[in-house]
């Protein structure tokens, strides 16, 4: 199916940092667009102005406000990206993360379930991987080691508990270090990127060992179209990273470059995670073969845009 033209399509968490770069591209194709979100984190002028979107002020934890808001709409395509990710507030509060992650997924599930659109996109997470030391493919044996992994393995189960009942062709798609302009959650980048736009060159870090597959945000919101769009299979898991990661301490090593002098980093006991895997990176490969999505956005590149306030939502 083709999400333009007047399609109506349900972003859940669509003024979110991914779901507000989702929800332009939407508009930019002529789609008809309701954004379901708690503005938590997101803001409704991420998404004000733009064509064809419509924003209501909805919790996916309230099961029957969810279920106003999909009967009122009949979307012919749903892509659910509602979720609590900061790995630290999920530690924090694991019951909240529990009722928004995988209850709020099961009400939207329901209240879709109740009116069937083509197509649905579910948004999970690399965290559902164990750790390892290569390249993560769809196909490994999930092994979450944090609240937001566990919730994210089960909301995986219920997409595809979901397509079993309804036959509805459903999407699941493992995010990696999503990064860009608008992020709402203090991840390393934008920590680092605010570090040194106000002038510092010696930054303030966690740990600076750990690698992740670091992919932007406009190749995320690309990637999350285009497999909804174009998968060949009725369920299908698609990784949607770059297949390279970068530590830390490289990721300087790019600013460094980008702002024309060594930038030195700070260990700061406050910013370091007790445990952190090593390594996270994505086999990227099913999404390049069955759907033609593949990353474009080259990290360098895209830190720099970051620095010199050049990117935009």
């Amino acid at each position: 199916m083709k999400l333009s033209d007047g399609t109506r399509v349900l972003v859940t968490g669509g003024a979110g940092f991914i779901g507000a770069h989702v929800v332009a591209r939407l508009s930019e194709r002529g789609a008809r667009v309701r954004v379901v979100d708690d503005f938590s984190t997101g803001t409704e002028a991420s998404i004000r102005g733009l064509a064809g979107v419509e924003a209501l002020r909805v919790d996916v934890s309230e099961a029957a406000r969810v279920r106003d808001a999909v009967e009122s709409f009949r979307p012919q395509a749903a892509i659910h990206l509602a979720a609590l990710h900061f790995i630290p507030l999920c530690n924090r509060e694991p019951v909240r993360t529990v009722q928004v992650n995988a209850l709020g997924t099961r009400n939207v599930l329901a209240a879709l379930e109740r009116h069937p659109p083509e197509a649905v996109f579910v948004a999970s997470t690399a965290a559902v991987y164990p750790i390892g030391d290569g390249p993560h493919r769809e196909e490994d044996e999930p092994g979450p080691t944090d609240v937001y992994g566990m919730t994210k393995l089960l909301v995986e189960d219920l997409a595809e508990l979901y397509h079993r009942r309804t036959a509805v062709r459903t999407v699941v798609g493992r995010l990696f270090n999503v990064y860009g302009p608008g992020e709402t959650n203090p991840h390393v980048v934008p920590e680092l990127v605010a570090q040194l736009r106000r002038g510092a060159t010696r930054v303030e870090v966690g740990n600076l060992e750990p690698k992740r597959d670091y992919v932007h945000v406009r190749d995320v919101a690309r990637g999350i179209l285009a497999v909804t769009e174009r998968s060949p299979q009725p369920f299908r898991v698609y990784n949607l990273g770059t297949g390279r990661e970068a530590s830390v301490r490289e990721l300087l090593d790019h600013f460094s470059a980008i702002v024309g002098t060594t930038v030195e980093p700070v260990p700061v006991a406050g910013r370091r995670r007790a445990s952190d895997r090593p390594h996270l990176v994505a086999d990227a490969r099913r999404a390049a073969e069955e759907v033609g999505w593949r990353a474009e956005v080259e990290l360098r590149a895209g830190l720099a845009e970051l620095v010199r306030g050049e990117a935009s939502p």
